[in-house]
């Protein structure tokens, strides 16, 4: 394994390293991979190369026969690894134009895998957003771009519902950097509600599957700071700045029920 180091980044182009790895595949196949599983594959490689040679070796042994599950595994550990390795397995997926959607298949274990919601841990969903703002870079119209990510969301569904997508979108809000394509995915989901849902009937969904009021909720709550941003935008879309003003006193004086009251006395 030590002459590998030398071989640094080229080590996928290295005779001995491919025989090395038609070695493990019969030795997994005899033995079983718990045997020299993908962590174990991993922690070796770690040892013999730097993290961006590592990085750029796992990416191409996607392409190797019997490897690219493998190699799948072995990029979500060393992406979850250290924030460093975020920034460049994102530069090797930029070069070989790698699109989100591939990118998201990848991770998708650990997407889907454990239970996503906008309390929990959701630092892979964010950087897979922050690949997705890169790689989308030329699209100019943001409303567009925030469309096709919720599109593509509500097809690969990590989530139950839409109303999940919101309060999580809403929670993407805190993240400086992805502060606007939350907003605007957020919108696009506000968009597709009206007219069909009014405040109280939102307030409804968005409190699923517990049973509470979320008009009552403290105002640093997500699925709260979620209702609170559609009552405005349903406020303003349906009757106009002035009812967008008396409701923002509303909330401004920490009366959230007499802005519902106001909202469906309007209808």
């Amino acid at each position: 394994m030590l002459r590998f180091n030398q071989a640094g980044a080229k080590l996928d182009e290295t005779p001995a390293f491919h025989q090395w790895l038609k070695y493990v595949d019969m030795y997994r196949t005899k033995k079983g991979n718990h045997w020299f599983g993908d962590s174990d594959m991993v922690q070796l490689l770690q040892t013999a190369m730097r993290e961006e040679d590592l990085v750029a070796l796992l990416h191409s042994l996607r392409q190797v026969p019997r490897m690219k599950d493998h190699a799948e595994t072995m990029q979500r550990f060393v992406f979850l690894d250290s924030k460093s390795n975020h920034r460049l397995m994102n530069g090797v997926w930029l070069k070989s134009h790698e699109l989100p959607e591939e990118v998201y298949k990848i991770l998708k274990k650990n997407l889907a895998g454990a239970r996503m919601d906008a309390f929990g841990n959701n630092a892979l969903f964010v950087q897979w957003l922050r690949y997705t703002k890169i790689n989308n870079g030329n699209v100019k119209n943001d409303m567009i771009f925030g469309g096709q990510t919720v599109n593509f969301l509500h097809k690969t569904r990590p989530l139950k519902s839409e109303w999940e997508f919101s309060t999580l979108f809403q929670v993407m809000t805190e993240v400086p950097d992805l502060k606007r394509l939350a907003e605007n995915m957020q919108l696009n989901l506000f968009q597709e509600w009206l007219p069909g849902y009014d405040p109280k009937l939102a307030a409804s969904y968005l409190a699923i599957p517990y049973p509470i009021n979320v008009v009552m909720l403290p105002s640093s709550d997500p699925r709260f700071k979620t209702w609170e941003a559609y009552a405005l935008y349903f406020a303003e879309s349906t009757s106009g700045k002035g009812m967008l003003g008396k409701v923002k006193a509303y909330f401004a004086d920490g009366d959230p029920s007499g802005a519902l009251t106001a909202l469906m006395k309007s209808q």
